[in-house]
């Protein structure tokens, strides 16, 4: 696989980047059926988190990840 580098452009003074949709499909289609959740004021485990969420398998949950604090999908 060959690697192009395309710089961005200057439009009206704000910084435009051009890709191809070839590019993104993927992640497109992997993030379209995610759920992300934010936790306030509360500092939960990742196994509270994953147990809650286990209560959706039947809806196709696959995989739980923690982003950041707080922070899953």
């Amino acid at each position: 696989m060959k690697l192009t580098y395309i710089p961005p452009e200057d439009v009206n003074g704000e910084t435009v980047v051009k890709y191809q949709s070839i590019d993104v499909i993927p992640e497109i289609n992997r993030w379209r059926s995610s759920a992300i959740g934010y936790v306030m004021e509360l500092n939960p485990s990742f196994g509270a988190i994953d147990r809650f969420a286990r209560r959706y398998e039947g809806y196709g949950l696959e995989k739980v990840f923690k982003l950041a604090s707080g922070i899953f999908c």
